[in-house]
């Protein structure tokens, strides 16, 4: 949309708290995907470790960091220069303007605890424990596990499949819309998959609601980032 020209030096009044609009999401969603997560990484010990993430921030912010309560990292590093841990909602977190940016952290411990606390926003979790990938992390209630269950190899762990049953409610009116929805059966590792374009030609997105990482690109396709269970 175009804004008239004696309109423009009240942009910044107009949006200012409205902030979301920035970030992606087609015309009148009433929800917005504001950060756009790279995988994180976890590489632990019993004594220590570390993480790290890239990820897209879409609007000024806090964005929450792996650990929890007593858990907090040490060392934050933005783009490689030092920031300060703050504490939101209870849990750690650094302050970013819009933007991409690389993170990473450092824990110190005495003994290796049962959980860290993760982010909402966390979509694939690589995690390593003592130097060895553990393939199939234990995630649940919000938290990643740590303890010799999660370590555990499993040799019949279930191999890389997803399964997909689309349905669509047809609503006549001004305007037409359709609601589309994706139900997915997933087994094996955390992934992003690429599931096609939800979209019957001729349509535009009003709002996308996921209790996982979803996203559409700007061809059309919608890109999930998935793990096991039932969504």
């Amino acid at each position: 949309l175009h804004t008239p020209s004696a309109l423009e030096p009240w942009v910044d009044w107009v949006l200012w708290e409205h902030k979301e609009l920035a970030c992606p999401a087609a015309v009148q969603s009433m929800e917005r995907l504001c950060i756009w997560p790279g995988p994180l990484r976890l590489q632990l010990t019993g004594s220590g470790g570390r993480f790290a993430q890239a990820l897209t921030l879409y609007k000024k912010g806090a964005v929450v960091l792996p650990g929890g309560a007593g858990r907090w990292p040490e060392n934050l590093r933005v783009e490689g220069a030092d920031a300060p841990v703050i504490s939101h909602q209870g849990l750690p977190a650094v302050e970013l303007e819009a933007g991409s940016y690389f993170i990473e952290g450092e824990y110190s411990w005495d003994l290796l605890p049962e959980s860290l606390v993760l982010p909402q926003s966390a979509g694939i979790v690589l995690l390593e424990l003592d130097g060895k990938a553990v393939r199939y992390p234990v995630i649940k209630d919000g938290r990643i596990w740590l303890g010799a269950a999660a370590q555990r190899v499993d040799a019949k762990r279930p191999a890389d499949k997803l399964s997909l049953v689309v349905n669509r409610k047809l609503r006549d009116g001004h305007p037409f819309t359709i609601t589309t929805q994706l139900r997915i059966q997933v087994s094996g590792q955390q992934r992003e998959v690429v599931l096609g374009s939800p979209l019957l030609e001729g349509f535009v997105p009003l709002q996308l609601r996921s209790k996982l990482p979803a996203r559409l690109g700007s061809d059309g396709r919608l890109r999930v980032q998935v793990k096991p269970g039932q969504w």
